[in-house]
């Protein structure tokens, strides 16, 4: 094969290898509190790791492209778990030495932070968690702008616990330390920023034990790596908020936020919804009664032809004298006020509700009921429990759904259908 072609393969294959590297953007959105009074302050809040450039959580049970490891580490998690029970990588007795992992050449340019779990087993234990012992047998991170030729020092993590600045020499300290229960010997995350002499378009970095006693002693992991630049991320809400920062809504009703969070150097990007029920009291009618659909600290019956109360209906039930449409107004125990929707009513005791487009049936269920949709449109169902508590949503546009309600305990529920024509409330009751 012609050199020509061979340096073409060779720039082929690592271009791949370095693009296999970026991570996957990922978001998560939360409300604090997400069920509130009407007016109410929520913190709206974001978690994120669209930030990372270059990532590896090693879950896939190898170091993937892009890592150059010794060969011999382990992924099959031998030394007890991490926090989150994830796979991590292991410097175990059969790693050859001198244990390390590298990346190949990236652009680090636009890297500020490189992040990392690391963990030491503990003096005393058997192979192939034996621990690290001697001051000069802590693991450095590197870096190197001449394709591994020299490698300079970010940080050495001393065996007793201390980082340093720089790397003890090989063989220059073979003392023990003394106390072998150190922050290193439980899974940690830790975080440095990138020496701008190493943000060039060709760094590499590792991880490496210089001196160690043999391969059945002095063994580590890493779990977790990240680099990242802190200005890469792009935030909009869907309400016109561009922050990764916290901030407060005070919402009326019930209502919903989206995020979207997109990795500016990689393009990659995610979107989540949060949700925030808002107090607000349901009614339905039974027989020649509009009841309320749980009990409340108060209740104020209101006509809403005039906007008005009606005087001495102060009770969780109402039986209105003439045909109207009406509405309560409720407080809770807790201090919310709200008013529900207005309802029709008409004395002969048929319901003639607002719209009528969507039916739930059989109540009370067992295991679970049929909901009809005549108007076949996207609508937004809510289950909520008596308190309020929302505790399940979906989205459809079918004409019949059939809602599994058998890993739900006896008792009332209350479900929303919201659609953009209206919003209906039906009280379950699951036998």
């Amino acid at each position: 094969m012609k050199p020509s072609m061979l340096c073409f393969l060779f720039a082929l294959c690592f271009s791949i290898a370095a693009k296999m590297g970026f991570s996957q953007c990922e978001v998560v959105a939360m409300a604090t509190p997400d069920s509130v009074c009407p007016g109410d302050p929520v913190s709206l809040s974001i978690t994120n790791n669209c930030f990372s450039q270059y990532s590896n959580d090693f879950n896939l049970g190898t170091a993937g492209a892009g890592w150059i490891v010794s060969s011999g580490v382990s992924f099959n998690n031998p030394c007890n778990p991490t926090s989150d029970g994830s796979i991590y990588l292991w410097m175990g007795d059969n790693t050859t030495l001198p244990r390390q992992l590298s990346t190949i050449s990236m652009d680090a340019t636009t890297l500020d932070i490189v992040s990392f779990d690391i963990k030491y087993s503990m003096q005393s234990q058997a192979s192939p968690c034996e621990g690290i012992d001697e001051y000069d047998e802590g693991v450095t991170l590197q870096y190197s702008i001449n394709n591994g030729i020299n490698w300079i020092d970010i940080a050495y993590f001393r065996p007793d616990g201390s980082i340093l600045n720089n790397s003890i020499t090989p063989g220059s300290n073979n003392t023990s330390i003394t106390n072998y229960n150190t922050p290193f010997t439980t899974w940690a995350n830790y975080e440095f920023f990138v020496p701008s002499a190493a943000q060039t378009t060709s760094t590499s970095f590792r991880w490496i034990q210089m001196d160690y006693s043999s391969m059945s002693n002095d063994h580590w992991g890493l779990d977790n790596i990240k680099f990242h630049s802190q200005n890469a991320v792009s935030v909009n809400w869907s309400n016109g908020v561009s922050s990764d920062q916290p901030f407060l809504v005070y919402p009326e009703s019930d209502t919903s936020f989206i995020v979207e969070v997109t990795n500016m150097q990689t393009g990659d990007s995610a979107s989540d919804t949060v949700y925030i029920n808002v107090f607000e009291p349901e009614i339905y009618i039974s027989g020649n009664e509009i009841l309320a659909d749980t009990s409340y600290h108060s209740y104020f019956w209101i006509d809403c032809s005039t906007g008005n109360t009606i005087p001495g209906e102060n009770s969780e039930s109402f039986s209105p004298q003439a045909n109207g449409s009406y509405s309560l107004y409720a407080t809770t125990f807790t201090g919310c006020a709200a008013q529900s929707d207005c309802i029709d009513f008409t004395v002969n005791g048929i319901e003639n509700l607002n719209n009528t487009s969507i039916s739930v049936f059989p109540v009370p269920a067992i295991d679970d009921v049929v909901i009809t949709n005549k108007d076949a449109s996207q609508t937004n169902y809510f289950l909520f429990d008596v308190s309020g508590k929302m505790l399940y949503h979906f989205t459809s546009e079918s004409t019949e759904i059939r809602l599994d309600l058998s890993g739900f305990s006896s008792g009332s529920y209350i479900l929303k259908a919201c659609n953009n024509k209206s919003v209906q409330t039906f009280r379950i009751e699951i036998m």
